[in-house]
């Protein structure tokens, strides 16, 4: 299946984006494009690998970065001419336990752009590496936009990841009782649509992943519970593939990510046969857990589950 257009496009990026109040110069939940990985542990424990896949993340932001923040805090201040080389400059360091970046591409401080870089790693942790671009950048060339994931996490010693359509929220965009916020009206609709905080629930990914999209990375240690990269796909059909890296494997299903659109019959069945040859991975969120933030902790379970052979359109 062909990439969706632009009119598709802009019509869900009408639905997505969220602001704030009347306030057109901060937006809380941005559509993009997103690569996210999961990660234990310090960035001492794969310099060279995060090395690379900067390199490769690095032309994607260089031109567009305005913002950055290296504390947990988020406090953003404006870009420098050596912004772009503080994670080099990490990398370079004798130890670095604790690192957390975020560079953004809005310009207004605290409203959320499109295209982000966010690090967060600590040591005995569970951590997030994160590249999101314009959903234009992605499916104007999907086969280059593979290649190159493949590159940023041929080395990376990762969890679990996935890369497709999604959403960057605020720092402070947590909707965790509200229905009135624009995630959970995508949730209902948008298969295709990670959505979420990436570290919500991490504590949970050591074991689990938190699901499917067009790209879904495996790591070899929960590789090794669905049987292994041929197991995996000699059940997913002619619309995915399997693809080997050096600590696991990514999979890709079809040739272009998708929305799909449940209102439309669109359940999009080759993230569904991914999610099927994976399920003994999949993280099950109990519904009565307090604290989620799609739209209360039901939907927030229901949500998780929307690739399963159970879920209800």
């Amino acid at each position: 299946m062909p990439p969706p257009d632009e009119t598709t496009i802009k019509s869900i990026r009408s639905m997505a984006d969220q602001f704030v109040g009347d306030d057109v110069a901060r937006c809380d939940l941005r559509l993009c494009f997103e690569l996210t990985c999961y990660v234990w542990g310090s960035i001492d424990e794969q310099r060279e690998a995060i090395a690379a896949l900067y390199a490769v993340a690095r032309p994607w932001i260089e031109p567009h970065v305005r913002w950055v923040a290296t504390d947990f805090s988020m406090r953003f201040r404006k870009r420098t001419r050596k912004t772009l080389d503080i994670l080099p400059t990490w990398l370079a360091e004798e130890s670095k336990p604790l690192a957390n970046l975020f560079l953004h591409c809005d310009e207004t401080r605290h409203s959320m752009s499109e295209r982000v870089f966010w690090l967060e790693m600590c040591r005995d942790a569970m951590g997030c590496i994160r590249l999101s671009i314009p959903v234009e950048d992605a499916t104007r060339d999907p086969d280059a936009v593979f290649e190159s994931v493949m590159a940023m996490t041929r080395s990376l010693r990762f969890r679990s990841g996935h890369a497709g359509f999604g959403t960057n929220q605020g720092y402070h965009y947590w909707g965790a009782l509200q229905r009135d916020n624009n995630a959970y009206r995508l949730s209902l609709r948008f298969p295709g649509i990670d959505l979420g905080h990436p570290l919500h629930l991490n504590q949970f990914f050591e074991q689990h992943i938190k699901g499917v999209s067009w790209l879904t990375l495996v790591g070899e240690d929960l590789l090794e519970r669905v049987g292994g990269a041929e197991s995996v796909a000699s059940k997913l059909g002619e619309g995915a593939s399997v693809h080997a890296l050096e600590h696991g494997c990514l999979i890709r299903a079809g040739a272009a990510p998708q929305f799909g659109d449940l209102q439309q019959g669109d359940d999009l069945p080759d993230y569904r046969r991914v999610a099927a040859a994976l399920a003994p991975l999949q993280f099950v969120m109990n519904p009565h857990r307090p604290r989620s933030d799609i739209g209360g902790p039901e939907n927030t379970a229901r949500w998780l589950a929307r690739f399963s052979e159970s879920t209800e359109g």
